[in-house]
């Protein structure tokens, strides 16, 4: 596993490169998600972040299948 240091190095590289493209996209998803709720504005905004956010997941895993 890489350790979080903010940087794209050659262990993230190669991490991102030997992952399934779908699994890739799951874990940005679950990523953008994890900050939305994080945000002070969640609970007036978040339905439709969410939302958005699942629809653009589902586009992109229709690209890459």
């Amino acid at each position: 596993m890489a350790t979080q240091d903010g940087k794209i190095g050659p262990k993230t590289l190669s991490m991102v490169f030997n992952m399934e493209p779908a699994t890739l996209l799951d874990k940005y998803a679950e990523a953008r998600a994890s900050y939305y709720r994080s945000l002070k504005t969640f609970e007036i905004y978040g339905r439709g972040w969410l939302r958005r956010n699942d629809e653009v997941l589902e586009k992109a895993k229709s690209m890459v299948s």
